[in-house]
């Protein structure tokens, strides 16, 4: 199934292909980011709309509206939708049917190539929400979205999990990419994420996103000799993740191999 190519973007391990995310918190802010992105030589782009504000009346359209917006400016780039709740560490709290739901519009736009949701949700003891979280993997299907899952431990008192167990369930559940992104605390735990990534490489059918939160973690972003990843995230406004460089050190990084 390796590897996985969009839009003539080849996403496979090791490419660690950069992806530039936005945490536009409203449309006039959205505009005045995709102009500070023209310059800048990517290819993949995140939309975080967890950042964007709810307070806002009929903030779900105003979310579609931003993605046709996106769309019109960057008809060519990779988009990835991400709205992650405050219980998956992201901005904001937010009701699980308005989750799901902003979730379905996006899929349903047409104007999305990715959509990043978290393991938790096909897991959970609701088992009406756990069927309607399925039914989205058929809905990406057939509006050709391709699948991120993710399984994020920001907590120092969870245990690391099995990432490559983890990462298995993601690949039978339908994932097109699987993402796992950990905090570590020592280079032991470093050491031991670097052998685990070049195992996944070998044992998993679809590429991964293997990083590593963290001071301690730095090189799981860019590292290419220790690391597999497909790709890897920077911010348009500066580091939104423990550990991630800034956009023009990682831009740099590439440039200069």
């Amino acid at each position: 199934m390796k590897p996985l190519i969009v839009k003539d973007v080849v996403l496979d391990d090791g490419v660690f292909e950069p992806v530039l995310t936005m945490v536009s918190r409203n449309i006039p802010e959205l505009k005045e980011d995709l102009k500070l992105m023209e310059p800048i030589p990517f290819s993949v782009m995140e939309w975080r709309v967890d950042y964007f504000n709810k307070d806002q009346e009929q903030w779900m359209d105003l979310v579609m509206q931003g993605l046709k917006i996106i769309r019109e400016v960057f008809p060519g780039k990779i988009l990835i939708f991400t709205y992650r709740s405050f219980a998956e560490g992201g901005q904001s709290k937010i009701l699980d049917r308005d989750l799901l739901k902003i979730r379905e519009r996006a899929i349903a736009s047409g104007d999305i190539d990715f959509i990043d949701m978290e393991l938790y949700w096909y897991e959970v003891e609701n088992m009406n929400l756990a069927f309607k979280y399925h039914e989205l993997l058929n809905e990406c299907n057939k509006k050709q979205v391709k699948i991120i899952l993710s399984y994020h431990k920001f907590s120092e008192k969870e245990r690391l999990p099995n990432i490559k167990l983890v990462m298995q369930k993601m690949l039978a559940l339908g994932a097109d990419i699987s993402k796992v992104a950990v905090r570590i605390h020592s280079l032991d735990e470093l050491e031991n994420l670097k052998s685990i990534s070049k195992e996944i490489v070998e044992s998993l059918e679809i590429p991964h996103i293997l990083i590593a939160m963290g001071a301690y973690g730095r090189e799981s972003r860019y590292d290419k000799t220790s690391f597999a990843s497909c790709m890897t995230y920077t911010s348009l406004r500066g580091a939104i993740a423990p550990g991630q460089l800034p956009k023009e050190e990682l831009f740099h990084l590439y440039e200069s191999e």
